[in-house]
């Protein structure tokens, strides 16, 4: 009796390959680039309880601002990747909103949240400087908008004062400083007045609401994949 000879045949898969039950090659749907990036947002400056001041790296800086008229609380943080919204300024103002899909974000207490959507091209003044930008909604606790990343790349170079909380750019052959406010300072947000104003409304009676940065009522968490 004799064999007939055996061959060892190799199957060498590229990254975007895999077999089927068949045994045949198939490619994957690939991801875009953005989508692969844009899997999980960042925002370290906030906590699932408000603005989060866990981390000594991430460096932030609160202002006022004017957004359609109405007076924001403004968060400029260099520890998120993206801009992110309250979804109750967004109802207020009557912004017109994205449907998008809800993106993961990490906050800087190590809790995730989900987005509710985006708002484009919405503009604030912020000093005597107007941007324009694209801002994620998201709950967020003791303050109106969070500036970040993205936002802050658009200045070019930024000369940063951390003990007098400040910043100096050139923003459209201008010279700019925009001034903060203390983080303990307490200032009151846009919504916590929109909510006030709904409760007197609603009730009859005035209802006190102090805001120093954190909201018991908290953000949606999304459950940890670790």
């Amino acid at each position: 009796h004799q064999c007939s000879s055996k061959q060892l045949r190799v199957i060498i898969l590229g990254d975007d390959e895999t077999l089927n039950d068949e045994g045949e090659i198939v490619v994957l749907d690939a991801e875009s680039e953005e989508e692969r990036e844009m899997e999980e947002l960042e925002c370290k400056g906030l906590g699932v309880f408000g603005v989060s001041s866990s981390s000594s790296q991430v460096r932030t800086m609160k202002l006022e601002g004017s957004l359609q008229g109405a007076n924001i609380l403004v968060l400029i943080d260099s520890g998120a990747t993206h801009n992110f919204i309250s979804p109750k300024v967004v109802e207020a103002l009557g912004l017109q909103l994205t449907l998008s899909k809800p993106m993961g974000v990490k906050l800087g207490d190590g809790h995730r949240v989900l987005t509710m959507g985006r708002c484009d091209g919405l503009s604030i003044v912020l000093g005597e400087m107007e941007t324009t930008f694209d801002a994620y909604i998201l709950e967020l606790g003791g303050v109106d908008l969070i500036l970040g990343v993205v936002w802050l790349e658009t200045l070019g170079k930024v000369t940063m004062d951390w003990r007098e909380m400040s910043m100096v750019f050139n923003y459209k052959g201008n010279l700019v400083k925009l001034i903060g406010q203390p983080l303990e300072k307490t200032i009151a947000t846009f919504q916590s007045i929109v909510t006030t104003s709904s409760m007197i409304d609603n009730e009859g009676s005035p209802t006190l609401m102090e805001v120093n940065g954190k909201d018991e009522s908290g953000l949606p968490e999304v459950p940890s994949s670790s």
